[in-house]
């Protein structure tokens, strides 16, 4: 009697303790298995929206792109620059996924993002094209998808604050900044329009005015301004 009595006492003390402290202390502490926007680097809480976990979710996005393209480039492309670009992406996605892993992992996200409809039917497309319209429709995803990420970096940089995300941020933007201006020099070698090409490039302020790094690698003129066209819906 005695002791239900001190179990029952105990029980109403623990609940008044926590009556006491606010909801939103309690909804955030830490409980074994998946919590949403916990940073297991430093214990604390972060924001699953976030400019970080946005930017980490759109890196997933864009890196598993990549590399499901890359990988259909390196089997099929008949131009052997093109071949050779597919071969370096696919070369430097297994750091880069592993930081992405890692960077996720920290703050409790997923470690990979799904891809969504549009990107899932453009490899579908492009698995669909044979010969030389699979090189002029690849070159054309590389372009797209490195122009669309410089995009997204030159928006996201500037609110990011966790000090290894913006690391990464950095080492990608100069990745994308590179691959764009390769892309655009193949592009042209594989005889895509001028316009379309125009029309990712121009996208980047500064693009076209880029060195370029891959003129003695690859042939060529560095790539000059063309006049835009239609930009990609997306």
């Amino acid at each position: 009697m005695i002791a239900t009595k001190r179990a029952l006492v105990l029980a109403v003390g623990a609940a008044a303790a926590l009556a006491v402290v606010p909801a939103s202390t309690r909804a955030q502490t830490y409980q074994p298995g998946y919590n949403p926007g916990y940073n297991a680097n430093n214990g604390q809480f972060q924001n699953p929206n976030s400019p970080d976990a946005r930017f980490i979710r759109q890196a997933q996005i864009t890196s598993e792109f990549e590399r499901q393209a890359a990988q259909l480039g390196a089997q099929r492309a008949q131009n052997p620059q093109l071949r050779q670009m597919s071969q370096q992406i696919l070369d430097q996605q297994v750091g880069r996924q592993q930081t992405l892993r890692n960077l996720a992992q920290a703050q409790n996200l997923p470690e990979g993002q799904p891809l969504p409809p549009y990107l899932s039917q453009e490899l579908s497309t492009l698995d669909q094209q044979q010969g030389p319209a699979f090189d002029q429709e690849l070159a054309k995803s590389f372009l797209r998808v490195n122009s669309h990420a410089l995009r997204e970096l030159q928006q996201s940089q500037p609110q990011l604050q966790d000090p290894q995300v913006q690391q990464f941020a950095q080492r990608m933007q100069q990745r994308h900044q590179q691959r764009l201006q390769q892309a655009g020099m193949i592009a042209q070698n594989v005889g895509l329009n001028q316009n379309t090409i125009g029309s990712y490039m121009n996208q980047v302020p500064g693009a076209q005015n880029t060195p370029g790094q891959y003129q003695n690698q690859f042939g060529g003129n560095s790539y000059n301004q063309q006049p835009a066209g239609p930009g990609y819906p997306r």
